[in-house]
């Protein structure tokens, strides 16, 4: 009988993966923030010439780019809230919270080297669940 691995070999370098994966979060959380953020939207000023402006489609824009960036930004939380328990935690703490890495490896407990795996595991668990959206993983 065949030896059948619950997660097969995605033939990918872990170490540039979870590197990748880390600066994407840490690049594109706050940027996605930021946009998402509500901003003064003000109605055009009509002064009843006639004239060519076209106000309105700034403002759908706006109002465009900042759903994008909610949606973007949902996506990023449900695929850290689908990786497994411990790997989720050390995630949203480091990455959602900005949590510094040193605190919460002390409250977890955790030396410094087995803190770095288990950060390494979450990072390419996010990368895996995430690659539909966008594709962090780096090939072998």
């Amino acid at each position: 009988m065949e030896n059948i691995e619950l997660l097969p070999d995605f033939n990918i370098d872990e170490v540039k993966t979870a590197n990748r994966v880390e600066k994407f979060l840490l690049k594109a959380i706050p940027l996605f923030e930021a946009q998402s953020q509500l901003e003064q939207l003000q109605s055009p000023s009509l002064s009843g010439m006639p004239g060519g402006g076209n106000m309105g489609n700034g403002i759908e824009e706006k109002i465009l780019q900042k759903m994008g960036a909610n949606d973007k930004l949902f996506l990023i939380h449900r695929a850290i809230d689908y990786c497994p328990y411990n790997k989720n935690y050390i995630l949203q703490e480091l990455y959602l919270e900005g949590k510094p890495e040193y605190i919460l490896r002390k409250e977890l407990h955790y030396s410094r080297s087995r803190f770095w795996k288990l950060k390494q595991e979450a990072l390419i668990w996010f990368a895996e669940i995430f690659a539909p959206y966008y594709d962090l993983r780096v090939k072998k």
